[in-house]
């Protein structure tokens, strides 16, 4: 996908909400949502000192309704409680949330009473998705945010994280949800404090802040907020067992047995950086998606000794990093502070001075 500020939708939307298309029309509309947010919060009357404040104000200014699914049962009642939103809401939800996995919907009320919402956003939280439900209902009350006044729909699903990286405008408004999910004047201040009590950006600062003031937002999406905010260059990484592409594809093959002769030979997952954000400008690191992680690392001891929830530092060297088709990366001295959650090992790396 090419440049967000150039794509022809991104453009039209930022014409329909009368903003400047000249300049960054994606900046244009991150500021159009934030300059909304700041007016909300100037109305408000109170003082909004937390981010789940912050959600249910902005919720309630634009007339949402928002309703997590912690369990099967809440399905039901919600069918029941808002069924006034959409004919046979019971077998819409039924068939998006019991048998597909749709992360989030938002219904339009086609005729809403005084004192009514006019939205009603449904979030799944259950087990595997609850990570994800924070920033679910920010990324439909983003688009609220910057939807045209004639935009009309009766219902619309959260798309899947590869469908918003593939259409544009899904992008951009991932991008203010993520703004506002970790809103600058409320984690900010509070990120700072845990980074001088913990000693530097680390996974016990992070976890802090996020506990503080997002105690339903994940440790991952707490940490993405944090690096992209670090002044310096920064790596977010996630480690954890997986394929290469061609071995994947390889084990879906329906005739795999012509590819290994026994089940011993059939290929065997590595630790491999499954996910790598880069942050700052003229980053040098080099790490990139699916490489395998050096077994000397902290990222592979965590991973093969630690428990949910340790933590740990140590200095090492990208050179340690190689790809099978060029070798070892470039020298450079690293500072990784990582952590385990689950299954998985996050991981941030950072530039080290040899002279400190």
């Amino acid at each position: 996908m090419g440049s967000l500020g150039t794509d022809p939708r991104v453009l039209a939307l930022a014409r329909q909400l009368g903003l400047r298309t000249r300049g960054d029309p994606v900046a244009a509309l991150k500021q159009f949502a934030l300059d909304k947010v700041r007016s909300f919060i100037e109305g408000s009357g109170f003082g909004v000192e937390s981010l789940e404040t912050l959600r249910h104000l902005v919720a309630d200014r634009l007339s949402v309704s928002i309703e997590f699914l912690r369990t099967d049962a809440d399905v039901a009642r919600v069918a029941e409680e808002f069924g006034d939103y959409y004919r046979s809401l019971d077998a819409l939800l039924d068939d998006e949330f019991l048998k597909k996995k749709t992360e989030g919907l938002l219904l339009r009320h086609p005729n809403p009473h005084p004192g009514e919402h006019r939205y009603l956003a449904i979030v799944d939280a259950r087990d595997e998705q609850t990570p994800r439900a924070y920033f679910t209902a920010w990324h439909e009350l983003a688009h609220l945010l910057v939807d045209p006044p004639q935009q009309s729909f009766k219902f619309r699903a959260t798309p899947s994280r590869d469908e918003i990286r593939k259409d544009p405008v899904e992008s951009v408004v991932d991008a203010i949800a993520g703004i506002l999910a970790f809103y600058g004047p409320i984690f900010d201040p509070v990120l700072q404090q845990t980074i001088e009590a913990h000693g530097g950006l680390n996974f016990r600062a992070i976890e802090s802040a996020r506990s503080q003031v997002a105690p339903d937002a994940s440790l991952l999406s707490a940490a993405f907020a944090a690096t992209s905010r670090w002044p310096e260059p920064v790596g977010l990484l996630v480690v954890q067992l997986e394929y290469k592409k061609a071995e994947r594809r390889q084990l879906r093959s329906s005739q795999r047995e012509m590819f290994a002769r026994s089940l011993a030979e059939l290929p065997q997952p590595r630790l491999r950086a499954v996910n790598v954000i880069l942050h700052g400008e003229d980053n040098p690191l080099k790490i990139r998606k699916n490489m395998r992680v050096p077994p000397g690392s902290v990222l592979t001891r965590l991973f093969e000794e630690g428990a949910d929830g340790d933590t740990a530092e140590a200095s090492e060297d990208q050179g340690w990093w190689e790809t099978s088709a060029t070798g070892h990366l470039p020298r450079l001295p690293l500072r990784v502070s990582a952590i385990r959650r689950g299954s998985y090992v996050y991981g941030l790396v950072f530039l080290r001075d040899e002279n400190r």
